[in-house]
């Protein structure tokens, strides 16, 4: 397997659309017990494909306690960004476990090929203490060959006396484990040819979060989520790297190379070189960026996010449902997104028949620590990635999914995304994805 770690934002996003499409009903199955099934395919053009596969059963053990299952596996497979810029100087690389972004000759590589299985568990326990107040308490596990993470949560629901508003407490924790393939961490900024090498790297994670829920009116209900994380130890990717390219001293003697050949071609001095010839020669260089050295990325070891979500679904006089939802992020790395998500659905037929289309917009701020590259000669900072996550981005994803009741009990669903991101200085700034996913419930 090579050494290069996936783009973990690919499975949070497939995991967000499979979930999502599991909490989702064509129509209403009232049943003790339901089992959900998922396939999910994502595809990116020339570069990572998953498959997903989900299967979730949920509900009433005895009476006031509901239990939640579900299991996730899934395949990666393709390249990756490392952070490398494209041209080189650097000859040489051993890697932990692999190319670690160099072919065989050598020669550097600014995507690298990887694969990788996830397998992850959740459990969750609904409780009702009475007929207002509910507790939850969650376990998880998910396990790759170079991550695992342990979490578990508890929840308090609160239903106000005219159970028209409902009132949430949350708190969650997660101890993830994360190594290259084979256990080991580089030392941060370290040369890639070179690199001392550490244990495993450690993260302790710890979430809070205030939830209120309120039915305005018959047919439409508003839900606001405040969360506060808190995340310490070990942030880096153990695989990504950023280059360290040439300065204009070195621009220029490459020029200068540039010329000395093309003169020598023509047995003149550079100096009688026809002036059209030198102007191309320098314009070739314009955009210079050629890589001298190769270090491995760095991440402060604390994080701080906040995050605002405000949900608003109402029901229209004509059997639609609109989904309307905004989420606000900030955290002290100086990110900041936008995500708004807009899902209109028709029943059609005789109600059995479900028709939803769509839109979804995301606009992010970069890291303060984001860099294309470095440039030799200037100091290092503390910290320093190329990771195209971290860069500047808008996004957009466009769905449709239709769903058809089966019987009383029973439904399938499918759906279909197309999905496009674009970075505003990463060296890999544009991706386009296609997501297909078929679901199956049944109640009993």
């Amino acid at each position: 397997m090579a050494a290069t770690k996936k783009n973990h934002r690919i499975k949070e996003q497939l995991a967000l659309a499979t979930c999502s499409l599991l909490s989702q009903q064509a129509g209403a199955i009232e049943s003790n017990w339901t089992f959900d099934s998922s396939l999910a395919f994502y595809s990116e053009t020339d570069r990572v494909s998953v498959s997903t596969g989900m299967i979730d059963l949920s509900g009433t053990l005895t009476e006031g306690n509901k239990i939640d299952v579900s299991a996730v596996y899934d395949t990666m497979t393709g390249s990756t960004p490392t952070g490398s810029v494209e041209n080189s100087t650097v000859q040489t690389q051993t890697g932990v476990s692999g190319s670690g972004g160099f072919d065989s000759s050598g020669a550097p590589t600014s995507l690298a090929p990887f694969e990788d299985t996830r397998l992850a568990v959740k459990f969750n326990w609904e409780h009702e203490n009475s007929g207002r107040f509910r507790t939850t308490y969650g376990g998880s596990s998910s396990v790759e060959k170079d991550y695992t993470s342990l979490g578990y949560s508890f929840g308090i629901a609160l239903d106000s006396s005219s159970k028209l508003t409902t009132y949430e407490f949350g708190f969650a924790g997660a101890f993830d484990t994360i190594s290259q393939t084979g256990g080991s961490t580089p030392d941060p900024l370290g040369d890639v040819t070179n690199s001392e090498t550490y244990g495993e790297g450690h993260r302790n994670s710890y979430d809070l979060l205030f939830g209120i829920t309120n039915i305005l009116s018959p047919s439409t209900l508003w839900q606001n989520n405040i969360t506060f994380s808190v995340s310490d130890g070990y942030h880096t990717d153990p695989y990504k790297v950023i280059s360290v390219v040439g300065n204009e001293q070195d621009r220029q003697a490459l020029i200068n190379a540039a010329l000395q050949d093309a003169a020598d071609s023509r047995s003149v001095n550079v100096a009688d070189l026809p002036a059209d010839v030198v102007a191309a020669i320098t314009r070739n260089f314009d955009a210079f960026e050629v890589e001298f050295t190769r270090l491995y990325e760095s991440r402060p070891d604390k994080r701080r996010r906040t995050s605002w979500y405000s949900k608003l679904v109402t029901r229209l006089a004509n059997n639609q449902t609109i989904h309307l939802s905004y989420r606000y992020y900030t955290d002290d790395w100086d990110v900041t997104s936008h995500t708004i998500d807009y899902r209109h659905t028709f029943k059609m037929g005789d109600d059995s028949w479900t028709f939803e289309p769509q839109v979804r917009a995301y606009q992010q701020s970069a890291a303060d620590f984001f860099h294309r590259s470095l440039v030799r000669g200037e100091s290092l900072p503390e910290y320093a990635s190329a990771d195209n996550r971290l860069d500047e981005v808008v996004g957009a994803t466009v769905a449709v999914k239709f769903g058809k009741q089966i019987g009383d009990n029973g439904e399938v669903r499918f759906r279909i995304a197309g999905i496009a991101w674009r970075a505003e200085e990463a060296v890999y700034d544009e991706t386009d994805a296609i997501l297909f996913q078929v679901s199956m419930r049944l109640g009993f």
